[in-house]
This record gives structure tokens, C-alpha cells and sequence, in this order.
């Protein structure tokens, strides 16, 4: 069940529509009615009356729940003069051709602007369609107070495991649900056009903001976080939690408890934004919830980005616009989270959390062993394997090797950088390889440096560990020096092994981390790490080529093209590079981190 927690950071003729943003203030105090809908055409439904005077012109603006053709319209406007009852009324039809007023259709709106010059001193209204009749408004009559109060609320907000993910999720050529560009900035755009306030109930985890570093897109976010218009989650103070509840139409706080409970919504193709705006279903519940008496009502929309056309921009802007058009449509923003009324309903009991990914653990055990080495490493290398998660490993005082026997693979490779200058002695503990899921949650990308499709053995050597493929084609043997890992290949056929490197992943969640991610070619391998840290050392026999996420950074900032040639690092985990190393019988090659003499002397 996910679960997230609030974080407050941070004219005779019909004229051409009006801007589809237009403020909908401009017309709140002219709102003289709001009706059901009950028509059963669309354009035949009145959902609302405003009335207006400017100067000496009448304003009359008709809301109609759709229509896309102005020829489906049959709006009859009948305008007396109560001041004159004497004096025969104005009527005007729609969407024919009058001399005595001008006419502004608004399909995309769905809305009939009537302006009427010299109207009468105190004019009496009725609007009608053959379905549907609206009496007796004036000048006068009482604004409704009712509102929508609306939520939107977004999971699923931005994939960032390796660039093109990052790129497709920000700004994806086919990636909306119809086949249509789609992506993060199309929703962040409409949110700031229109000035409507969104939650992202994920864009703050720390992959996801590491990314958008390397894209250079945070600038973009974070002042749209200051003016109030995206709200985040994260551990709170304000004791908001955003949930999956049964009914998603009330906010709850059960009796004895501190937490209100928040819904978040599960989108149906019906609740999702249409290319011709919000769908009539939105549209009706938008209406029923302004009309109930219940004064805890309101309407959960959003649900997974990546999964509904809330991304994609054609439609997400013409829903924005709506929403806005309406005065009556209230878009919940922090102030009004904190303060909306909740019910208490203790029956109402969010499901319990997901339990703890089993990778994630292993990870964390990992790391705390490798801190443990750091702080108690052995005197002499050591060679075992054991059940449980590290498996098998070598390790001196300056490696710690962990290796997957089945595989024959290398998964984790740590390094410690000693320094004894009492008193400020420390001992660094420096990541040189690992898994891929380590930094892409749930899946294996990359399962560890020289993994292979085959099944192996392994038996203890001194100082080594060999692995020996059970159809007897292939032998691994591994020798941890002071210098690194060496590896050294017996094989009936040439291999391509691959070496996936994550030196200091961690590196990633510090400001500006990408720019100090650097390779380069040497004469026996390749260096790749750290400009001013780390940096590992591959040297080989034979062929060796390497792909690293920072090889498609600079065109990030461009919408993703389709007919566009990425190079093969934009397919690669951030923050990594893969070494694709050809390997034949007798060769070896050794992994391991460049010489603190050699780091003085660059």
C-alpha cells in the first residue's frame, strides 16, 4: 500500500472564443445560479448563469455541461425589463444571428457569452434549452456560495533510473497512454499557467531529485514550490497522510488519532483529462459535490502520471482551463489541506504498508558489513564463502571484494582510504562497484561486473577464489592484490565480459553531482570516477570500450526525439558506466583504485 507523509517545504456574429485561461474571478460575483445536470444531451444542459453589468451593456454568460458544435446549441435567452413591463421582451436564440446583441461561443469552455448594449434598467433573465429551464434571475439575485472543493494529487511522477527513462518521463515522444507526447513538464507547465496547486506525492524521493539535477530541471521546480503551487510529500509536522481509502470523496481523522487521512485517487479511463478538456463524468461530479450539502465533499483526481493523460499537454492545459473557467471549482492548496473539514469515521482504517523490499535489505546488510571491515579490517587476506547474503569474498586491509558464486560475479567492490594524522585520523570507505537495483529500486539492470548465463562451482585457493562453469567451458579466477582485483580468464571461446562501475553511488544526492562524474582512456584500460575523489582503474589485455550515463546529459534539456541517435550511455543507470572488455583464454585484467600518489600527481 503506498503511503506517503505531507511535507510543507516547500456583433451580429458568433466572434472568435476568448483565451482559455481566462481568470474565472472576472465572473465569480456575476454567478447567479448553479443547476444539476439532468439534460441528457450535453449541449442542451444549463450547469450555471452569470449576469453583469458594464457600464450600459448587460453581460449574460450561459455554462452548458459540452458541446463542440455550436449548431448543437438551442439556448433561448428571454430578457424583460421589470422596470417596463409594459415594453414587449428580448429574446434571443442560439446560435442564430442577432442585431441586438454580441455572441461569443466557447466550445472548449463550453460557454455563451451574451453582451447585450443599452440593456434595460433592471432586467429580468430566463435561459432555456429544450431540455433544460432557468427562471427569474436579476441583477440582484444572491451569489451561490456553494463550491467544488478538488483535489489533484500525482503518483508514478518521474522515472529516473537511467537517462532516457529520465528524459521520456520529463518530456517522452509516444509515452502517453494514447501514443501522444506526454511527461512531467506538461503538467508542472499547466500547473503554473493556470495557477493551479498540484500535490506530487513522489517527485521529492531522492532518485528523482538526483536526476533532475543532472537534467538542470530543479531551477524550474523549486519556484513553483515557493508560490504554493506544488506541494510535496515527505516526513511531516502538519500530520497529513496521503492514502489509498475506500472512499476517496473525505478527508478523515479517526477519533483518537492525530493523522488525517488524505485520499489519493485510483484514475479510470472516465475521471482522466480528454482532448476536449475534463470528461463529462468530471464534469457532473464537479457539479454534484458544489451542490451537496455535505460540507466534507470534495473530488480526488490525479492519481499515477505515468499512467493517464494527465501528462499529456493538449489535454492536461484544456482540463487546467476548465477548471479555472469555473468559480465555483476550488483547487485545494496547503492552507486549505491543513484546514478542510474531516470526518471521524473510525472505520475508515488505511491498509497497512508494504512491507521492506528484500533488496533494499540486502543492500543495507552490505553496507553495514563493508563499515564494519572499515573500522576492524583483517591483517592478512582472507578467501571464504558462506551462506547467507555477502556469500563469497575476499578482502585484505584495503579491498573488500563480494562475489555471487552462482554467477561467478563480482557484486560489490569497496575500497577504504586510510588516513592517520591524529587527531583528525579517519578512515573514508569508498564504493567502486555494485548492482544496479542498488540505484534503480526492484530491478537488476546489471547483476555485477563479469556475470554470464552460466551456472557455476567455486573452490578456495589461498588468496582466490575460482569459479568453474559446471559444462567445464569456463574458469574465473579471482586474486585480490594490494592493488585491486585481478581476474584472469580460461575459456574455450571468447567472451565479452561486462563490468558495470558505481563508484561512491552516494555521490548522486549532493547538489551538482553529475559534472564531477569523468572516464577516460589510458594506455593499458580505462579510469572512470570522481574528478576530485575516487577513481578505478581498469587495465586489460585485448579490446576494452566504455558507455557512462553522462554521455547524453547535454541533450536532456531538449523533448525527447524519437528519430534522434542517443549514444548508449543514455541507457545506462545513473550514476554508472559499463566496461565492455573482450576476454580470451589466458587473459587477464585488473580492477582497482588509482594510487593515492597518482591522484597527487594529476
Amino acid at each position: 500500500m503506498r503511503k506517503f507523509l505531507l511535507f510543507l517545504l516547500l456583433l451580429t456574429a458568433c466572434l472568435p472564443a476568448p483565451p482559455p485561461h481566462q481568470p474565472a474571478h472576472s465572473w465569480a460575483s456575476a454567478l447567479r445560479t448553479l443547476d444539476p445536470t439532468d439534460a441528457l444531451k450535453p449541449a442542451h444542459d444549463i450547469t450555471a448563469v452569470y449576469l453583469r453589468q458594464q457600464d450600459s451593456t448587460l453581460q449574460i454568460r450561459v455554462d452548458l455541461l459540452d458541446f463542440q458544435n455550436p449548431n448543437d446549441l438551442s439556448v433561448d435567452i428571454r430578457i424583460e425589463d421589470d422596470s417596463a413591463p409594459q415594453e414587449p421582451p428580448l429574446i434571443i436564440h442560439i446560435p442564430s444571428k442577432t442585431a441586438s446583441a454580441r455572441i461569443k461561443l466557447n466550445p472548449q469552455l463550453a460557454t455563451v457569452i451574451v453582451d447585450i448594449p443599452h440593456s434595460p434598467s433592471h432586467p429580468r433573465v430566463d435561459v432555456s434549452t429544450p431540455e433544460d429551464q432557468i427562471t427569474g434571475l436579476t441583477l440582484d439575485s444572491p451569489t451561490p456560495t456553494q463550491t467544488a472543493p478538488l483535489l489533484l494529487a500525482f503518483y508514478d511522477t518521474f522515472a529516473a533510473r537511467f537517462p532516457a527513462e529520465a528524459l521520456r518521463s520529463w518530456d517522452g515522444a509516444h509515452t502517453g497512454p494514447r501514443g501522444e507526447r506526454h511527461g512531467l513538464k506538461h503538467l508542472l507547465d499547466a500547473a503554473e499557467e493556470y495557477q493551479v496547486p498540484i500535490v506530487l506525492l513522489d517527485l521529492k524521493e531522492p532518485e528523482s531529485l538526483s536526476a533532475l539535477d543532472a537534467m538542470e530541471l530543479l531551477p524550474k521546480i523549486e519556484p513553483l514550490e515557493n508560490q504554493g503551487l506544488l506541494i510535496f510529500p515527505d516526513n511531516s509536522t502538519n500530520n497529513l497522510e496521503f492514502t489509498f481509502l475506500e472512499d476517496s470523496t473525505h478527508l478523515y481523522r479517526p477519533i483518537f488519532n492525530k493523522l488525517t487521512y488524505i485520499p489519493i485517487a485510483t484514475e479510470t479511463d472516465l475521471t482522466q483529462p480528454t482532448s476536449n478538456g475534463p470528461s463529462l463524468e468530471v464534469r457532473r461530479a464537479l457539479l454534484e459535490v458544489a451542490l451537496n450539502a455535505d460540507e466534507e465533499d470534495l473530488l480526488v483526481l490525479g492519481g499515477s502520471l505515468a499512467d493517464t493523460t494527465w501528462g499529456s499537454p493538449d489535454m492536461i492545459n484544456k482540463t487546467m482551463g476548465y477548471f479555472i473557467s469555473r468559480p465555483y471549482i476550488h483547487v485545494l492548496n496547503i492552507e486549505d489541506l491543513l484546514t478542510f473539514p474531516t470526518s471521524t469515521d473510525n472505520a475508515i482504517i488505511p491498509q497497512p504498508e508494504e512491507p521492506e523490499d528484500g533488496k533494499t535489505v540486502q543492500v543495507q546488510a552490505v553496507l553495514e558489513f563493508a563499515q564494519e571491515w572499515v573500522e576492524n579490517p583483517p591483517n592478512e587476506m582472507i578467501a571464504q564463502c558462506q551462506p547467507g547474503l555477502l556469500k563469497c569474498m575476499l578482502t585484505n586491509a584495503t579491498y573488500l571484494a563480494i562475489f555471487d558464486p552462482q554467477t561467478a560475479s563480482l557484486t560489490y567492490l569497496f575500497t577504504v582510504e586510510r588516513i592517520d594524522n591524529p587527531p583528525n585520523s579517519r578512515h573514508d570507505l569508498h564504493q567502486l562497484n555494485g548492482p544496479s537495483w542498488q540505484v534503480a529500486p526492484g530491478i537488476d539492470l546489471y547483476p555485477g561486473a563479469f556475470a554470464d548465463d552460466k551456472d557455476y562451482q567455486v573452490s578456495i585457493d589461498r588468496n582466490s577464489l575460482i569459479f568453474t562453469s559446471t559444462d567445464g567451458t569456463r574458469e574465473k579466477t579471482f586474486i585480490l592484490t594490494e592493488t585491486g582485483i585481478v581476474a584472469i580468464y580460461r575459456t574455450q571461446e571468447p567472451v565479452i565480459a561486462e563490468i558495470p562501475l558505481m563508484v561512491d553511488p552516494d555521490t548522486r544526492f549532493a547538489p551538482g553531482w553529475a559534472e564531477n562524474y569523468m572516464g577516460e582512456n589510458t594506455p593499458n584500460g580505462i579510469r572512470w570516477g570522481l574528478e576530485n575523489g575516487p577513481m578505478v582503474d581498469v587495465q586489460v589485455e585485448g579490446p576494452i570500450t566504455m558507455r557512462a550515463f553522462n554521455e547524453s546529459l547535454d541533450l536532456l534539456a531538449n523533448p525527447e526525439d524519437p528519430d534522434f541517435a542517443y549514444p548508449p550511455g543514455h541507457y545506462i543507470p545513473f550514476p554508472m558506466a559499463i566496461v565492455e572488455v573482450d576476454m580470451k583464454d589466458g587473459y587477464f585484467l585488473r580492477l582497482g583504485r588509482l594510487a593515492p600518489d597518482f591522484l597527487v600527481r594529476r
